[in-house]
C-alpha cells in the first residue's frame, strides 16, 4: 500500500485533548476539500470528506456516491 501523507481520520485517538482540529487543517490545506486516506488498521483506503457544501452535495446525491 501507498505511503498516505494523512493521519487515519477514523483512529479515535486523534480526538484526545482537541488534536484533531490541527490534523483536519493540514488535510484540508494539502488535500483540498477531498483527501483519499490509507486506513493502516483495515488497510482498506477511504475518501475523507473536508469541506462542507461538498459533503451536503454527496448527501444529496446517494445514488453517485454509493
Amino acid at each position: 500500500m501507498s505511503q498516505c501523507p494523512f493521519r487515519n481520520t477514523l483512529d479515535p485517538d486523534i480526538f484526545t485533548d482537541g488534536k484533531h482540529h490541527q490534523i483536519f487543517a493540514d488535510i484540508r490545506e494539502r488535500g483540498g476539500a477531498l483527501a483519499k486516506i490509507d486506513d493502516p488498521i483495515e488497510n482498506i483506503p477511504y475518501w475523507s470528506v473536508m469541506k462542507r457544501d461538498l459533503a451536503d452535495y454527496i448527501c444529496k446525491h446517494p445514488l453517485a456516491f454509493s
